[in-house]
């Protein structure tokens, strides 16, 4: 068999049993739990830190609001493999303050029919404002998704959000639910 022959035999296979969906623009707006959570440790003479650590904390309920992309491939065994980046954002107020975040992230997905799960990695910002301290800090964010797809528009989507990074004193987190839209 010639190259071009076995390259046309794999180009038709790979057409009759994968189906690439185009990339769709996603909407997505739910609430949860949220925290943002500040420990400082103003340190200076000698003392353990764990002595004098003075937290700051905003909790509660908040909105969540997202937008993105996604990309699905799809085998004839109904087997999803998603590929997307999310912009999201999350709020908390309390009687301490107001907190937020701002996150940016791309995601890997599985799914089987209209059930899927997403694990993503990113970058963030978040904020702590309260009467003793107004602070925004760079960060990291891990994402956790899953959701069902109700019909081709509408989701019923759950995830958890951690913003974190080694060694500081700031940390913010969302769970939550919501539905997402595909127009």
């Amino acid at each position: 068999m010639s190259k071009l022959t076995i390259s046309l035999c794999l180009v038709a296979l790979a057409t009759t049993t994968v189906a690439a969906e185009p990339v769709k623009l996603q909407l997505h707006g739910g609430a949860g739990a949220a925290v943002v959570d500040v420990e400082e440790c103003p340190g200076g003479n000698g003392l353990p830190c764990d002595l004098e650590t003075v937290r700051h904390s905003v909790s509660g309920a908040g909105p969540l609001l997202a937008i993105g992309v996604l990309k699905q491939v799809t085998s004839q065994s109904q087997l999803k493999v998603r590929l997307g980046a999310d912009l999201a954002s999350s709020f908390v107020a309390d009687g301490n303050g107001v907190g937020g975040t701002l996150g940016l992230l791309g995601k890997f997905g599985l799914g089987l029919g209209p059930v899927y799960g997403d694990l993503g990695v990113g970058f963030s910002a978040m904020h702590l404002n309260t009467d003793d301290l107004d602070r925004t800090q760079g960060s990291m964010v891990i994402h956790f998704g899953a959701g069902v797809e109700l019909t081709e528009k509408l989701t019923l989507a759950a995830r958890a959000d951690a913003h974190v990074m080694m060694h500081s004193e700031m940390a913010a987190a969302f769970i939550g639910g919501g539905l997402t839209w595909t127009p």
